[in-house]
C-alpha cells in the first residue's frame, strides 16, 4: 500500500521558516525519498521559489549532480537511510540546464515520527566559494610541489638532511637520510625519534607539544610551512650537539593528490651560538670577549671601542689555547694569567665551579693603573663553548676604596658616638643609682617600722614613685647594652609555677586597682619539672606586655593569659597569649610597636605614660632566647600578644645544686656570721647593714678599700660586701689585694655600675658576685647566702 504525503503543522513550518539556515525535509517512503518542505532562506540560497527547488530534487536529481560526485552522493544517502547520524557530504550540482555548477555541503539526519513516518531534517549550505579558495591554494601547493622537485637536488654547504614524505599515507618515500631515518619509515616515528635527540628538556618539551598530529595536519592541509630551531645531538653519531633549523613545506602531487612533505635540516650551529653567545655578552661593559669552540680550539674575538684603533672588531682564529703556550706576547695582555690558562688546566676547574675568575692590575699607555678582570666559563649546558671575557672595573674599584674609607670613619664616628653615649649612661646609672638606693631602702625601713596607716601610705606612694624611676632607668639601660650586644643571659634553676607566681604577684594589683578582671590559664601550674632559664628576663618580657596590656585596657575590662608547653621544630616551647580587651593599635602602627621609643598616642598612654621601650627590650630579649614575639590587633577590638620561649630542663647536677640552695634559703640565718660592709656612702651603709643584721649577722663598716683591706688582714670574715667607687682606694682594686691574701673569703661587689662590662671587671678582680643598686633584700640575702654556702662546701 503506498504510503500517504507526510503534512508538516503550521507551527512546524513557522519553525523552519524563522530559522537562519537553508533546510530541507524529505520523507522516505521505501527506498526512494521526497522533498516536502524548503524553508524560506533555501528559496534565497537557490535564487527560486520553493515549489521550484522541490520539483528539481524530485525529479531526477542525479542528472543535475557532477559525474564525479555521483556515485558518493548516493553512497551518503544510503547511509542517512540506514540511520547512521553523521550524514554531511559536499557535491557539485548543476540546478540550470544554462547555469553553472555550485558546490553544496549538507549536514543532517533521519528521525522516526509517533506514526512511524520517517522524515529527514537537511541543512543546506552553497560553499562554492569556500571550493574555489581552496583549489586556487592547490595550485600553488602544485607550484611548490613542482618547485621542490625541481630543486631537491640543490647543493646547500648548512643542509645535514632532506626528507621527502608522503603524509597523506605517514610515510618517508625519499630523501638524503641521516643515520637514524630509514625510507618507508612511518613519518610519525621520525618525528618521535627526532624530539629524542633534542638536549635541552624545555625545548623538547615545546617541540613535542608543537609536533602533534592535529598541528601537522593544519599546517599540511593549509599549506602553511613549518621552521623550529633547536639543539639536538649530533646527526653525524658523535657526543657533539649542534643547533638545527627544521624547515618543512607542503605541497599536493598532482597525480594522486597526497599531501607532500619536505623536510630539510639545516646545520644552523655556529651562527646560532654566536647569536647566543652575543646576546650573553651584550649587558657587559667588556674589553673584549672571546668565543672559544672546546672541541676545535676555534675562537672568535670581539672587541670593545677602547680597542678599536688597535684590533679588529671581530677576529677569527684558530689554536687558541697554543697560543699561551708558544707565545709570550699575547694580544689585549692575557698573558697576566699565563699558566691558568691551559685548556685541561680550565676545563678541570670549571667541571667543580661556575666560573673563573682573576683579578690583576696593568699599567697602560698614560702610566696610569688599571683593575681588570678576567673571567672564564661555559655558556651551554653540553660544555662546549667558552665565553673568555676581560673587563675593566677601576672605576667601581675606585669607587669602593672611596666607600670604605667612608664606611671606616663613619664606623669609627658611630663607635665613638656608642662610646660616649655607654659612658653618659653608666655615670647617669651610678649617679642615680646611689640616691635610689638610699630612697627605697629607707622607705621600706620607714613603711614596716611605722604603725601609721597615713604614714605609711606616704612611704608606700614613694616605693611606688621610685620604683617607677627605677623601671624607666633600667630601661634606658637595657635598650643600651641590647644594641651593643653586651647583654648576657643568667641561668636560673625553676619551676614554671613559681615564674607566673612572682609575675601575677606583681601584675594583679595593678589590674585590681583598675577592676579589671584578670585570668590565667594553662597545666603550667601541675607540671613538675625544673627548667633552666634566665628568670628574672622572662619575667621582665611578660611584665613589660601584661603591664601594656592594663595600661591600655579600660577599668572594667579583661586580660587573659594562656601558657601551653608544645614540642616546636624538637624544642620544648613555652607559649604565651596576652589577650586583652583594650583600646587596640592601628594597622598602620602595628609595624613600629616594637621600635624603641615607639609609642603610639591615645588616651590611656597620654594619662599613663611610659618611656616607648618596653616592646623593643622585650622582642631583643626573646630573640637573644631564642624566642620572639609578634602581635594582632585592630582599634577598639583588643590586643593578642604570642610570646615564644625555648625551655630547656635541668640535668641532675643543676637540680643538686638547687636543692642546697633552696634548703639554705628555707631559713637564712647569719647568727655568728661576720660581715665586713666597704661603702663610703652612710646611709648605703646603714640600710646594707640592717638587712643582715636583722638576720643575725655581726657587721664592721670600712670607709675606702685601703681601710677593707688592712681590716680584712687583721680579722677573718665571712663574707665582704665591697662598693666599687669609693675615695683612697677602689673597691675592684681593694679586692685584687685581699685576693692576694686570702682566696676563700666570699667577696660581693654593690654597685651602682650595672653593665655586664663592669660585672666581668668585678669578677675578674676575684670577686663572687655582682649585686647592682639600688639593693633588692632579697637578691642580697639569697647572694650572701649562696657564696657562704660555696665556701663551706669547698673548705669540707
Amino acid at each position: 500500500m503506498k504510503k500517504e504525503k507526510y503534512t508538516l503543522s503550521k507551527e512546524y513550518i513557522t519553525l523552519l521558516n524563522t530559522l537562519p539556515i537553508a533546510i530541507f525535509v524529505f520523507q522516505k517512503i521505501g527506498k526512494e525519498a521526497i522533498v516536502i518542505h524548503v524553508n524560506k532562506v533555501s528559496e534565497k540560497l537557490f535564487n527560486m521559489g520553493s515549489e521550484e527547488i522541490m520539483e528539481i530534487y524530485n525529479g531526477d536529481i542525479y542528472s543535475k549532480v557532477h559525474p564525479y560526485d555521483e556515485e558518493n552522493l548516493k553512497d551518503k544517502t544510503k547511509s542517512l537511510f540506514k540511520g547512521e547520524p553523521d550524514y554531511n557530504t559536499t557535491y557539485r550540482i548543476k540546478l540550470k540546464d544554462d547555469g553553472e555548477y555550485i558546490y553544496i555541503e549538507e549536514k543532517g539526519k533521519l528521525q522516526r515520527m509517533e506514526d512511524g513516518t520517517d522524515l529527514g531534517i537537511i541543512a543546506i549550505d552553497n560553499v562554492s566559494e569556500e571550493v574555489i579558495s581552496r583549489n586556487i591554494k592547490i595550485e600553488l601547493l602544485n607550484k611548490k610541489y613542482n618547485d621542490a622537485m625541481r630543486n631537491k637536488g640543490r647543493i646547500d654547504t648548512n643542509l645535514i638532511a632532506f626528507l621527502q614524505v608522503d603524509f597523506t599515507i605517514n610515510k618517508v618515500i625519499g630523501g638524503e637520510f641521516s643515520e637514524i631515518i630509514n625510507e618507508g619509515e612511518d613519518f610519525t616515528d621520525v618525528i618521535k625519534k627526532e624530539i629524542e635527540c633534542i638536549v635541552d628538556p624545555t625545548e623538547r618539551m615545546i617541540i613535542k607539544e608543537t609536533l602533534t598530529q592535529k598541528y601537522l595536519e593544519e599546517c599540511a592541509y593549509g599549506g602553511n610551512p613549518i621552521s623550529l630551531i633547536y639543539r639536538r645531538k649530533s646527526i653525524y653519531g658523535t657526543n657533539k650537539t649542534i643547533w638545527i633549523r627544521n624547515d618543512t613545506n607542503f605541497s599536493i602531487n598532482p597525480l594522486n593528490n597526497h599531501i607532500l612533505a619536505y623536510v630539510y635540516l639545516y646545520d644552523v650551529d655556529e651562527e646560532k651560538e654566536t647569536e647566543r653567545f652575543l646576546k650573553y655578552t651584550a649587558t657587559y661593559n667588556y674589553d673584549f670577549v672571546q668565543r672559544v669552540d672546546i672541541n676545535t680550539d676555534k675562537y672568535t674575538t670581539f672587541v670593545s671601542s677602547e680597542f678599536k684603533d688597535k684590533f679588529l672588531s671581530r677576529i677569527d682564529g684558530i689554536d687558541y689555547f697554543n697560543r699561551f703556550i708558544n707565545n709570550n706576547e699575547l694580544e689585549y695582555g692575557l698573558e697576566v694569567i699565563g699558566e691558568d690558562l691551559k685548556k685541561e688546566k680550565i676545563i678541570k676547574y670549571l667541571d667543580k665551579n661556575i666560573e673563573y675568575t682573576r683579578d690583576f692590575t696593568v699599567t697602560d699607555e698614560n702610566n696610569e693603573l688599571k683593575y681588570k678582570r678576567v673571567t672564564i666559563r661555559f655558556i651551554d649546558n653540553s660544555k662546549n663553548i667558552l665565553c673568555v671575557m676581560q673587563q675593566d672595573f677601576t672605576k667601581s674599584m675606585i669607587a669602593e676604596m672611596v666607600k670604605s674609607i667612608k664606611l671606616e670613619n663613619a664606623l669609627n664616628t658611630a663607635k665613638e658616638a656608642s662610646k660616649i653615649k655607654s659612658d653618659f649612661l653608666a655615670n647617669m646609672s651610678h649617679d642615680m643609682r646611689t640616691p635610689m638606693n638610699a630612697i627605697i631602702g629607707l622607705s621600706n625601713f620607714g613603711y614596716e617600722e611605722s604603725n601609721q596607716t597615713k604614714i605609711k601610705e606616704y612611704f608606700n606612694q614613694i616605693i611606688d614613685s621610685s620604683g617607677y624611676l627605677l623601671n624607666l632607668l633600667n630601661d634606658l639601660l637595657d635598650i643600651n647594652k641590647l644594641e651593643n650586644g653586651s647583654v648576657r643571659l643568667n641561668k636560673n634553676v625553676i619551676l614554671l609555677s613559681e615564674l607566673t607566681e612572682e609575675v601575677l604577684n606583681i601584675i594583679r594589683p595593678r589590674a585590681e586597682d583598675k577592676n579589671q578582671k584578670l585570668t590565667i590559664e594553662g597545666q603550667y601550674f601541675i607540671d613538675e619539672n625544673y627548667y633552666v632559664i634566665d628568670k628574672q628576663r622572662i619575667q621582665q618580657v611578660l611584665i613589660n606586655v601584661l603591664s601594656n596590656a592594663i595600661k591600655y585596657t579600660e577599668k572594667g575590662g579583661f586580660i587573659k593569659w594562656e601558657i601551653k608547653l608544645v614540642n616546636k621544630d624538637k624544642k620544648l616551647v613555652m607559649v604565651n597569649t596576652i589577650s586583652d580587651s583594650g583600646v587596640g593599635i592601628s594597622e598602620d602602627y602595628i609595624p613600629h610597636i616594637f621600635e624603641a621609643f615607639s609609642q603610639e598616642k591615645n588616651i590611656l598612654s597620654i594619662s599613663e605614660g611610659g618611656s616607648g621601650l618596653g616592646l623593643a627590650i622585650s622582642k631583643n630579649l626573646l630573640e637573644l632566647m631564642g624566642g620572639k614575639i609578634n602581635c594582632e590587633s585592630s582599634i577598639n577590638e583588643g590586643s593578642v600578644f604570642n610570646i615564644e620561649v625555648p625551655l630547656k630542663k635541668a640535668a641532675k647536677k643543676e637540680l643538686k645544686k638547687l636543692k642546697e640552695v633552696i634548703i639554705k634559703e628555707m631559713d637564712i640565718d647569719f647568727t655568728n656570721k661576720s660581715i665586713l660592709i666597704c661603702e663610703d656612702n652612710i646611709i648605703n651603709v646603714k640600710i646594707a647593714s640592717k638587712i643582715v643584721e636583722d638576720r643575725g649577722a655581726k657587721v664592721e663598716i670600712a670607709l675606702n678599700g685601703k681601710i677593707a683591706v688592712d681590716m680584712a688582714e687583721e680579722n677573718k670574715y665571712d663574707c665582704i660586701l665591697m662598693d666599687i667607687r669609693m675615695p683612697v682606694m677602689d673597691g675592684i682594686e681593694a679586692a685584687k689585694k685581699i685576693r692576694e691574701k686570702d682566696s676563700k673569703v666570699p667577696i660581693i661587689a654593690l654597685s651602682a655600675n650595672a653593665y655586664s662590662e663592669d660585672m666581668k671587671e668585678s669578677m675578674k678582680a676575684g670577686m663572687n658576685a655582682h649585686i647592682a643598686k639600688p639593693i633588692d633584700r632579697k637578691q642580697l640575702l639569697e647572694t650572701i647566702a649562696s657564696v657562704m654556702l660555696e665556701r663551706e662546701n669547698t673548705l669540707i
